[in-house]
């Protein structure tokens, strides 16, 4: 069955989709016959409509379709597409418009709409549709009788089994707009889609080709045959023609408007009120369908738009399907989740929003996509197989923004002696719609109910476990299921608590619900020795000495005979011991804590005012000042305990304030150590050997080396606290130097400080000046897109030998992970490749389009394409710089076949070069070899006179790779040139006038133009000349495709004189030798032509010239010399034919060898002697009729002499041979006729020596039509009953002789009607 499923490819049709294609299939070769040209084989279809915006505004679209796979290259779409306006009568308005047109220009849209790509299910080859859309808004003020808008365009294609003469048959697209239309503003109906370019033959067509009307107006459908319009002269009529239009012809009776497809038994129909296409197709080939929606308001015809299209009719041999089986709509959530349905397939692919962004795919086989925003998306899935064969089908899914949230809710209605009334509530919140259908779905034991109200009621036992499953529609067309399972009961049961927490020996007392008690409740606890109290109250007493779990039972009622019964479970829980230490180094306001508590792994830490959980045992908290602190653990664990510390922090900041981390200064400089220092603490200053006075407040010294100082620091009052501080001594110039980072990251062309902490008091020298805004900055900027090396020198301004330099790398990481990929890799289909394998871990890396890698963020991802593929890597590093950059996949075989010209013109069968910009790096297999030069070769040179397709296998000898593409070689019609005189030059003695004439045979608009050298002689077919010298002219045509022809004939002024003598005896037989004496009285050389033999005459001199004439009759002598002028004149001979003429005869004339054939001639008053050679084998060879007995075959000569001595001769062969077991013993006619005439109506193999033969016929298809074994069963032109259509058919033959021998033939039959 056949859905609405289109087959599609999805990028352009060299570069992509197509020449992959053909690298992946075997291409089924299709013979091509015929000419092209701007009218040839290409029209699929289209239709013409129209929409009405207001004020007498129309917006007029014309949809085109072409064949892309078997249109010549010429038959492009129109630019501009001419749509004729013509009123009631078919006059064309030429107030309105462009002179009654409305000319849209082409917008080049050309979209490759349809591609036959199920490789495995159709036996074929390639089927391609490319369409286009034309749209234009047009003013049609009111008319009486309203107006025809219509287009033409020639021609359909040549393929089509069911339309007589297709190639020379165009296609009318038209739409009438009638006053009623006009007065109430009617826009046309427009079709939802396109049927598939293809159909399985035996497998029955259901497609729905509705429409939509945006008046609401009925629509009925029907099937029409098309109509014609445009010719082979006139393929593009501009304006078209006015109505009205005729009807195609069918091809045969079994083609109509009833029966397109040719199978009565299950014809093509539709239904008028749906649109849904039926039938069964049979005959495999291609058919043009009509179809028509016609538009009624209130019963009156508004419209009717005509559609043209074709079905291609294929062997399927294996069932691979595309399926979609996901919801319609998502709601709430740009998150769609998809499944695959398909059958036979191994591979997929989905396009999550095809006619928008196609990058947006997936090969899982049930993917999910997130949306980049809320709408209307149509998804494409590819199901493949093998990677040769593919199926797709399509999917329209709206996903909402608002969401679908279904919720179950219930209450008690009432319920008396245990049996419950309930109702289930509806709690759905629906943001994008409204819940319009609800199915709930209700269990409990072995009873199943099911409701479709919004909140039904029901009685059910009190007390029971359902299970209620809820599913909600929506008017948005989303769906939403939800389940839930509760006890039924007289009062919620979910209000009920399972458990209470209780303290070891407390008395308390026990609320069985979790929060609110409900009313109308009442309780009975059944006896417990923990229960000391209320055994009738909703809470009762509890107590227990010992930490245990406790369950207590109770029954519950309503007070009206229903009844319920449940448990809670009471722990008994122990009061945590709490436990930790806290411990401090002096001086630091950080404390190490430590957790020894048991009974609980739940605490609650307050340090400073706030509670903090921290389940670790052991960490450190470091308080925000020194002072005394409050520290507290506490546990919800069990019974609540909680237990505090107090600590008191030193901050030993405060005590070495005065003492620097680092002191700068040059070398010999006098350094004080801390100044300002507080004499009530103890100083100990090491090493020791450095100071005068290791332990003074205040100490000196002189820097004469960079180095470390460490102080220990005792409190007067807190011996045991000492507190160490660390000193470092650094050279000045260092320091500076130290400030600028040794590597620098920065982003391309980006400026960038590059010491943005440098200090003053410092010379600063950069280098190289290159990129920098300021070389001797202490900060200046660099700006570069590529890495680099510079050298700063840093000197004090007050010492000049306080200097320091150090290298620093100003780093792009970006670019230099960019410039490490390469801009092309060398590829080839599907073989995958590892990009960027050296790749710098340290940054992000994105590529693009996400689906073609194995992980678009990895640094050195996997890829594999199918096609030419540019790809785009974004490098970015933590600090934000960016780099990116297009990486062309370089397929470079399908650049190669970019190369081959998709089609080449051969003016009259000249040699063409098929592959002019071919490069040796491949290795190209060119077939059919027939009419190249070499079939191996890189740019083989093609010689044809029909139009012929050459297929070429390249492989790429550095990837290894292969492709198979094809190219045209297109014959214009041939035409011949003839220049009258024949002769190329003629010679005009003295002055006049000679009469050319110029004659053209075929060709397609030929014209022609006539030149002397100098100047253009005009263009009609002939001209008289009268030179005054020696002049050269010229004629040259031209045709409709450019080919050229050109003649040209000399015609030379000036004279001359020779004379002729006959020296001949009485009687002159046939075949004597006569000889003339020729005398050349002039002053130059002559040359003279007789019977085709020149003879040179010199001036003044004479020749003989020897005739050998046959018959009486006129011997003409032309005359020329070297200044052109010519001479003819006339020799006449009187000769004796021998007569009548000898005609020797055998009978039989083959026999086998050892009889004899009778020879014989004619015998006349006049013959006086017979002469037969050879002799050997007759029995008088001096008769007229010897009988011949030869050994072989033997050509024999008869002598017979007349009575005027002239002799006549003949030959007659006797052929002496064995029968064999070939042609023409055995023959096979290569057409027929079964008309039912009686004659040639059985194509039969005749053969009187045939013992045994098998003949096959075939369609063109490959298709076998007839068989038979059996020589007087023979064939006539049908197949299964039916009459097959004119054409060529090919067949297989095999005999066996007589004699053993057998002989194998094929070949073509021509079926003629």
């Amino acid at each position: 069955m056949y859905s609405n499923r289109m087959p599609v490819w999805f990028q352009n049709i060299k570069d992509r989709s197509l020449t992959s294609l053909k690298s992946l299939v075997l291409i089924l070769t299709l013979i091509v016959l015929g000419w092209q040209d701007a009218s040839a084989s290409h029209l699929v279809g289209g239709d013409l409509t129209y929409e009405y915006l207001g004020n007498d505004r129309y917006k007029v679209v014309l949809v085109v379709r072409r064949d892309c796979k078997l249109a010549f290259p010429d038959a492009l779409f129109d630019d501009p597409a001419s749509i004729g306006i013509f009123d009631a009568d078919g006059n064309l308005v030429t107030d309105l418009a462009t002179g009654g047109q409305i000319l849209i220009p082409f917008n080049g849209d050309d979209t490759l709409n349809q591609i036959l790509i199920n490789r495995c299910t159709v036996t074929i080859d390639d089927v391609c549709v490319h369409e286009t859309r034309y749209e234009m808004i047009v003013n049609l003020p009111f008319r009486t009788g309203g107006y025809w808008l219509t287009y033409q365009r020639c021609c359909r294609n040549r393929s089509l089994n069911n339309v007589n003469d297709p190639l020379n048959t165009g296609m009318s697209l038209f739409v009438r707009l009638s006053e009623e239309a006009m007065q109430l503003g009617n826009s046309t109906p427009t079709f939802d889609a396109w049927a598939p370019i293809y159909i399985c033959a035996n497998e029955r067509i259901e497609f729905n080709h509705t429409a939509t009307d945006k008046d609401g107006d009925s629509l009925v459908y029907r099937l029409s045959t098309p109509w014609v319009g445009g010719t082979r002269a006139v393929p593009r009529p501009q304006p078209p023609a006015g109505p009205p239009y005729d009807h195609i012809t069918w091809t045969s009776s079994i083609y109509s408007q009833g029966d397109m497809l040719g199978n009565p038994d299950d014809a093509l129909q539709v239904d008028p009120a749906t649109g849904f296409l039926t039938g069964t197709p049979e005959i495999i080939g291609q058919f043009v369908i009509g179809l028509c929606v016609d538009e009624y308001r209130n019963g009156v015809l508004l419209s009717t738009v005509h559609r043209d299209f074709q079905y291609n009719v294929r062997d399927c041999n294996l069932d691979i399907r595309a399926i979609i089986t996901s919801p319609d709509a998502y709601c709430g959530d740009l998150t769609a989740y998809f499944t695959n349905g398909n059958t036979n397939a191994e591979f997929t692919k989905w396009y999550f929003d095809f006619d928008g962004d196609t990058t947006a795919t997936s090969r899982e086989e049930s993917p999910s996509y997130t949306y980049p925003a809320y709408g209307q998306f149509r998804v494409a899935l590819i199901a493949g197989l093998n990677g040769l064969c593919f199926d797709t089908t399509y999917k329209t899914i709206t996903v909402f923004e608002g969401g679908l949230n279904a919720g179950i809710g219930w209450q008690p209605v009432d319920c008396a002696n245990n049996d419950l009334s309930i109702q289930l509530l509806d709690q759905t919140v629906d943001e994008e719609g409204t819940p319009v259908e609800w199915l709930w779905t209700v269990t409990y034991g072995t009873t199943e109910l099911t409701f479709t109200d919004q909140n039904p009621t029901f009685n059910l036992p009190n007390g029971t476990l359902i299970d209620v499953t809820l599913k909600v529609t929506s008017t948005s067309g989303c769906v939403a299921t939800t389940t839930r399972s509760f006890i039924a009961n007289f009062f919620d049961t979910e209000l009920l608590a399972d458990s209470a927490k209780v303290c070891v020996g407390d008395t308390v007392t026990i609320n069985p619900f979790k929060n609110s008690i409900p009313d109308g409740v009442f309780f009975n606890w059944d006896p417990s020795p923990f229960l000391i109290g209320g055994l009738d109250q909703i809470m009762p007493t509890f107590y227990s000495a010992d930490i245990q779990n406790v369950t207590l039972y109770y029954t519950t009622n309503n007070g009206n005979g229903c009844f319920y019964s449940d448990s809670i479970l009471v722990r008994v829980l122990f009061k945590p011991d709490l436990q930790f230490q806290l411990s401090n180094e002096c001086g630091l306001l950080s404390v190490d804590v430590n957790n020894t508590s048991t009974g609980t792994e739940s605490f609650i830490w307050n340090f400073t005012g706030t509670d903090t959980v921290i389940s670790d045992r052991t960490f450190t908290y470091t308080f925000p000042a020194e002072g005394t602190y409050t520290v507290i653990l506490s546990t919800m664990d069990g019974c609540m305990n909680s237990i505090s510390q107090e600590i008191t922090l030193l901050d030993g900041s405060e005590v070495t304030k005065n003492i620097k981390d680092s002191i700068y200064g040059c070398f010999g400089d006098v350094i004080e150590l801390n100044p300002g220092g507080d004499t009530s603490y103890q100083y100990t200053w090491s090493p020791a050997e450095l100071f005068d006075d290791p332990h003074a407040v205040n100490p000196t010294i002189v820097l004469d080396s960079s180095l470390q100082i460490t102080v220990m620091i005792a409190l007067p009052d807190e011996m045991d606290c000492i507190i160490e501080r660390k000193v470092e001594l650094v050279n000045t110039a260092l320091a500076a130097l130290a400030r600028i980072k040794d590597t620098i990251d920065a982003c391309p062309d980006t400026p960038t400080p590059l010491n943005p902490d440098g200090v003053g008091g410092f010379t600063y020298q950069w280098s190289p000046a290159d990129g920098l805004d300021n070389p001797t900055a202490i900060n200046p900027l660099a700006t570069s897109t590529k890495s680099r090396l510079y050298m700063v020198t840093v000197t004090d301004i007050n010492d000049a030998n306080c200097t320091a330099s150090k290298p620093v790398y100003f780093r792009i990481a970006v670019t230099d992970a960019l410039d490490a990929i390469g801009d092309t890799t060398e590829t080839c289909f599907n073989r995958e490749e590892i990009l960027n394998p050296n790749g710098n871990p340290d940054l992000i890396y994105t590529w693009s389009p996400a689906d073609l890698f194995d992980d678009p963020n990895a640094v050195s991802p996997t890829i594999a394409v199918d096609t030419q593929t540019i790809i785009h890597v974004h490098i970015a590093d933590t600090m934000g710089c960016e780099a990116e950059k297009d990486v062309v996949l370089w397929i470079p075989v399908l650049d190669a076949a970019n190369q081959i010209p998709d089609s080449t013109k051969a003016c009259f069968g000249n040699p063409k070069p098929l592959n002019p910009n071919g490069s040796s790096r491949f290795i190209y297999q060119w077939s059919p070899a027939e009419g190249l030069d070499d079939p191996n070769a890189v740019n083989p040179v093609a010689t044809v006179m029909t139009d012929t397709r050459f297929y070429v296998t390249i492989t790429d000898t550095i990837t290894d790779c292969s492709i198979v593409d094809s190219t045209l070689v297109w014959v214009p019609p041939i035409y011949s040139l003839a220049l009258s005189p024949a002769t190329m030059d003629t010679i005009l003695c003295g002055m006049g006038s000679v009469s050319l004439e110029a004659k053209v045979d075929g060709g397609v608009g030929v014209s022609i133009s006539w030149t002397d050298g100098t100047n253009d002689l005009g263009s009609d077919p002939s001209l008289e000349v009268m030179p005054t010298s020696n002049t050269t002219y010229t004629v040259s045509a031209v045709d409709a495709f450019n080919c050229k022809l050109s003649e040209s004939i000399d015609i030379n002024v000036g004279s001359l004189n020779v004379g002729y003598d006959i020296m001949a005896g009485d009687v002159i037989c046939a075949g004597d030798e006569v000889n003339v004496l020729v005398t050349n009285s002039g002053d130059q050389d002559v040359s003279v032509e007789v019977n085709g033999t020149s003879y040179n005459v010199p001036a003044g001199g004479q020749v003989t010239i020897t005739l050998t004439p046959e018959a009486s009759g006129t011997f003409i002598f032309n005359a020329s010399n070297s200044a052109g002028c010519s001479q003819s004149d006339s020799v006449t001979l009187d000769v004796f034919t021998f007569e009548p003429p000898v005609v020797a005869t055998a009978d039989p004339t083959t026999i086998v060898r050892g009889e004899s054939s009778q020879l014989e001639t004619n015998v006349d008053p006049n013959y006086v002697s017979y002469m037969w050679d050879p002799a050997g084998t007759l029995d008088n060879p001096g008769i007229s009729n010897p009988l011949s007995t030869p050994e072989q075959t033997t050509i024999y000569t008869v002598k017979v002499t007349d009575f005027n001595g002239c002799t006549g001769t003949d030959t007659v062969q006797v052929t002496v041979r064995q029968p064999e077991c070939d042609m023409p013993y055995i023959f096979i006619p290569n057409a027929f006729t079964p008309n039912g005439d009686g004659n040639n109506d059985v194509l039969y193999v005749r053969g009187v020596i045939i013992d045994e033969m098998q003949l096959l016929i075939y369609n063109r298809w490959g298709e076998k039509v007839f068989e038979s074994n059996i020589q007087s069963s023979g064939w006539d032109g049908t197949f299964k009953n039916k009459e097959l259509p004119p054409d060529v058919y090919g067949y297989y033959l095999f005999v066996r002789c007589e004699n053993g021998d057998t002989l194998t033939k094929k070949g073509n039959i021509t079926l003629l009607r």
